[in-house]
């Protein structure tokens, strides 16, 4: 039977202490926004406008099915399922702009690996 070992510490990321929340946030969400207005056809203006009762709603704009809630988008695809089929590539584009700007501020990393050793 493996050995477990007991964990003492948990560290999370609070107000920016690892990395930059808000750029990260920026930069995915304005791919998402910006590829899902050129999938639809439905301009940029409208679905903001739609998306800020959802995010107010929610109580945060972090809010990860906010696409799955747009109005326009109900109605031009239907559904939940229908909206996530025909926005694929932008969700996929949204979740990939995310990877390439989640940067570690300068020495986290090195801190990191000091107090798990």
């Amino acid at each position: 039977m493996e050995k477990r070992t007991k964990k003492s510490v948990l560290i999370t990321d609070i107000d920016n202490t690892l990395f930059d929340w808000f750029e990260i946030w920026c930069a995915t969400f304005k791919t998402l926004l910006h590829k899902t207005s050129e999938i639809s056809g439905i301009p940029l203006k409208q679905l903001i406008s739609e998306i800020r009762p959802i995010h107010q709603k929610h109580g945060t704009a972090e809010y990860a099915f906010v696409l799955e809630e747009i109005p326009s988008l109900l109605d031009k695809y239907g559904t939940a399922k229908g909206i996530n089929h025909a926005l694929n590539e932008a969700i996929h584009a949204a979740r990939s702009n995310r990877m390439n700007h989640l940067k570690l501020y300068k020495g986290v990393y090195d801190t990191l690996s000091t107090l798990r050793n």
